[in-house]
């Protein structure tokens, strides 16, 4: 059943986060209507092509699955493609940091991210809490900084939470983190918080200040 603008779906908005399979293909998406929270995309071109099949148009724009209710800390706790993040946030015990008001935007290695990284230096991380946290860090910028407002601010560097900036490049390949060979893109969409974004990235950035032996 598809979502018509005559259509409230209030029970469903108490419905708990989830993870959501695109309606038009099948794959594991990143949107949903942000009213009933039942039609969920992958992509745009997915739910437009669905939309054009079945005459159909949403009750609004489409939303992130989970409710905006959320920190960002709950968010990276509940979508699975940030299992691996989860686990780093927990040792690092930064979990309180990523509640706090904010807004804060969070550049959020996938699992593939974790995967490049060299197992060894994982390790080294997993049992540094200091350095997991100087990592981290890295990674969380103060303020709200969504995918236009970092190609406004062009080819430049932001301030991350651990004091060190991350230098930032606008241009064929898109918004493009860091430097190689850790360079980091953006990957899906922007995830919306009670307190900030979440931008899901591919590679894990390395602070320039990370102490450990396997760099």
């Amino acid at each position: 059943m598809h979502c018509k603008r005559t259509t409230q779906c209030v029970d469903s908005r108490r419905g708990e986060s989830m993870v959501f399979a695109c309606n038009n293909c099948g794959e594991p998406a990143l949107k949903a209507c942000g009213r009933c929270q039942h039609i969920a995309y992958c992509s745009e071109a997915c739910q437009k092509e669905d939309f054009q099949e079945h005459d159909a148009v949403c009750v609004e724009d489409i939303a992130v699955p989970w409710r905006r209710k959320e920190s960002i800390a709950d968010i990276v706790v509940s979508n699975p493609m940030f299992e691996r993040l989860q686990a780093a946030v927990a040792e690092a015990r930064i979990a309180d940091s990523l509640k706090r008001k904010g807004p804060y935007t969070l550049l959020a290695p996938t699992n593939e991210a974790f995967q490049k990284l060299p197992q060894k230096m994982l390790a080294q991380l997993l049992d540094d809490r200091s350095e997991l946290r100087n990592l981290l860090f890295y990674h969380v910028i103060s303020g709200s900084m969504s995918g236009k407002d970092i190609i406004k601010m062009g080819s430049s560097s932001l301030l991350m939470l651990n004091g060190y900036e991350l230098p930032v490049s606008v241009g064929k390949r898109g918004i493009v983190f860091g430097s190689s060979p850790n360079a980091a893109s953006i990957v899906g969409a922007e995830i919306k918080a009670k307190n900030g974004l979440i931008h899901a990235i591919d590679r894990i950035l390395i602070p320039p200040n990370l102490d450990l032996l396997d760099i």
